[in-house]
């Protein structure tokens, strides 16, 4: 995951932003159910190289979003007004609309941290409302007319908020402080983030206020009253996100199972068993992952081509043939005493170009030490 990181890293900017590397690993050789085990940051999600589906828990919200991430954020969001009324009889209407919305597979998406994920097939929806006010005529004084605002010392609390997804049941917030300060019509109402677990296949939904009492001061230009109870009624916003991709059915056989062995040697292209110990010619392209890393490395490292002929004459698409043959005579070698006791070992010299290779091919120098 590191490599992959890295190439990440590299491309950011360009159009492409996806990076590939192989990995290869032993299994016993009738083994049909391989699974793949990939950890980042702690949470790790699993893979069945047999039926090519994900192995639970996999949740859905981190294959939602089309660019990546562990988040989808909302794609169209309603305003409302709310109303509220002061014990005096004066409407303090409040402008309701939702900043931020988005369903995450970790909680709290605000603090950034990618804790546990809720239970399978759940998701968190975290929202941030904003409340500003409405200017609204008072009583004439100097032939002007002053606008009468509602002020919030604390935020909604979370209970009065509920989140009914489409074709489900009302969910009730969860409340965590809001980032940031308050902006100047900021009412203060919903300086908070509100947070609702709901199924994660959620497309759409209404948020709601509930009505009722609230602690609040009505301002005006002059300044603002004591708190008092101030009169909210009910509101809706309307919430969508995108859908949710097709699930693949499960394959029942992979398709390489019972088919032709690969070219991967004299023997798959159909040449007669060697006897053990015998040293087999290499056919062009016998080893076609071979050349596809060498070549794909050299791609990414900008590299042209590699002296890989007599005289060191450039090869700018290598063979795994010739790439073989420039590790003739690599070996180690053992020295022992006449009691069969070994003595000393003597590592391999490998040469620059050797060493290349090893690196493009993305394995340690250190194997022939």
């Amino acid at each position: 995951m590191t490599a992959l990181d890295a190439a990440l890293l590299d491309a950011v900017g360009v159009t492409d932003t996806t990076a590939s590397k192989t990995f290869c690993a032993s299994v016993p050789a009738r083994t049909h159910r391989v699974v793949l085990a990939m950890t980042q940051d702690g949470y790790t999600q699993h893979l069945d190289l047999w039926t090519l589906r994900r192995v639970g828990p996999a949740p859905a919200i981190l294959y939602r979003a089309q660019t990546g991430g562990f988040s989808v954020a909302a794609t169209s969001t309603a305003t409302t007004t709310l109303p509220v009324s002061a014990p005096t009889g004066a409407e303090l209407p409040v402008h309701v609309s939702a900043s931020a919305a988005v369903l995450s597979t970790f909680r709290p998406l605000v603090t950034g941290a990618a804790t546990t994920p809720p239970p399978p097939g759940a998701a968190y929806l975290d929202v941030e409302l904003l409340g500003t006010y409405l200017a609204h005529p008072g009583p004439a004084t100097h032939g002007a007319y002053v606008p009468y605002t509602a002020a919030f010392p604390t935020p909604l609390p979370a209970s009065r908020l509920t989140f009914t997804p489409e074709g489900g049941k009302p969910v009730t917030a969860t409340e965590l402080p809001a980032a940031g300060t308050r902006g100047g019509y900021d009412t203060g109402l919903f300086h908070a983030w509100y947070v609702f677990n709901v199924p994660e296949a959620t497309t759409a939904g209404t948020l709601a206020v509930a009505p009722g009492p609230c602690t609040g001061q009505v301002c005006a230009l002059v300044g603002c009253s004591p708190t008092e109870t101030l009169a909210l009624g009910a509101a809706r916003i309307a919430l969508r996100f995108p859908a949710p991709p097709s699930v693949r059915p499960a394959q029942k056989r992979p398709p390489r199972v019972g088919a032709p062995l690969p070219p991967t040697g004299a023997e798959a292209l159909g040449a007669a068993p060697r006897p053990r110990g015998a040293v087999a010619s290499v056919p062009s392209s016998g080893f076609p992952l071979m050349e596809l890393e060498v070549r794909r490395a050299m791609a990414h490292r900008h590299i042209d081509s590699l002296a890989l002929y007599p005289e060191e004459h450039p090869s700018t698409a290598p063979s795994a043939q010739r790439m073989i043959e420039v590790f003739t005579g690599v070996a180690r070698h053992r020295l022992f005493d006449a009691e069969g006791t070994l003595v000393q070992t003597f590592a391999p010299v490998i040469t620059l170009l050797q060493e290349q290779l090893l690196d493009l091919l993305g394995v340690p120098a250190s194997v022939y030490a």
